[in-house]
């Protein structure tokens, strides 16, 4: 978070730069292995900073557009 953050601005071009050409593609996730309660190891996919970036802006954008649509109850 501190890397993306030191140069927050071009980052964050970089990103509405790619993703609004269609040329955004997520860098791949990066394993990470979580103990587990019971002994051994669960492997996780932790997506960059960047990334996740992305998917906060497509879930805002998106939700506005269809929740509308959903059911109030769901």
């Amino acid at each position: 978070m501190a890397e993306f953050e030191k140069d927050l601005k071009n980052n964050l071009y970089r990103i509405w730069n790619r993703m609004s050409s269609g040329a955004y593609f997520p860098p791949e996730v990066k394993a990470v292995a979580i103990p587990k309660s019971g002994g051994g190891t669960r492997i996780l996919g932790v997506p960059s900073v960047g990334d996740r970036v992305a998917q906060t802006v497509v879930a805002a954008h998106l939700s506005v557009r269809v929740e509308p649509v959903f059911h109030p109850d769901s």
